[in-house]
């Protein structure tokens, strides 16, 4: 309880000091994804194939998201040194996840948040130290190793606090279109602003599994010296 209050409140106070550069910098792509989400929403879609590939889209910019702004964060610019080969693996891994979601999604949907949480930090491996998507997927799964349950509850809350929010709007909704889109738009911008928060955490947990790592490699160098 204590490393998962630690967690969230470090990432709540790096996220304060840096919101005002995040939202400097990311707001036009913020409003522009809000407004999208916002205009699929009232288009009229029941092809289970569109929904999922929204999705997918979703998945991937929400990423893209994410990196920028943990290069903000640590000071560089929001897709610097970014290649198209690098976020050609990052689809194929988000591809990757995605099914494995869907397929926990089956399962009594409690695997497909274990999934989320252990490939919390592919995104970040994939466009910061250009990793593969098996390689990013599987060092994810390897690094996140003992904050599972962290990274699902920080997931919950946030996710829970995003909905709750929400209920305002839906009473508000309906007056007419234009004013629906607008106020819609809105909350998705605010809604997605606040999502970036997860970058933070996601910095964090990254930090706390190198350091770590780091421990135990050394601890290994030691026990394999020989005595003299």
């Amino acid at each position: 309880m204590n490393e998962l209050n630690t967690l969230v409140r470090t990432s709540l106070n790096a996220y304060k000091e840096n919101i005002g550069t995040l939202t400097k910098v990311l707001w036009p792509y913020i409003l522009v994804y809000s407004f999208i989400c916002v205009s699929i929403e009232y288009l009229d879609q029941t092809s289970i194939f569109i929904t999922l590939l929204i999705a997918l889209v979703e998945m991937i910019i929400s990423g893209l998201f994410i990196f920028a702004a943990i290069n903000i964060i640590v000071g560089v610019q929001p897709l610097h040194g970014v290649s198209s080969k690098a976020l050609l693996i990052y689809f194929v891994a988000t591809l990757y996840v995605f099914i494995a979601i869907l397929l926990g999604m089956l399962l009594l949907i409690i695997p497909a948040f274990f999934v989320l949480a252990s490939t919390f930090l592919y995104p970040l491996l994939i466009l910061k130290h250009n990793q593969g998507p098996v390689e990013a997927i599987s060092n994810s799964v390897a690094l996140t190793k003992g904050q599972v349950l962290h990274i699902l509850v920080v997931l919950f809350l946030f996710s829970a606090i995003v909905y709750l929010s929400g209920w305002p709007i839906d009473i508000i909704l309906g007056l007419n279109i234009f004013t629906d889109i607008i106020i819609s738009t809105l909350y998705s911008a605010a809604s997605t602003l606040a999502s970036l928060y997860l970058s933070v955490v996601m910095l964090n947990v990254y930090s706390k599994s190198q350091i770590k790592h780091n421990k135990n490699r050394q601890q290994d160098a030691i026990d394999a010296t020989p005595l003299l």
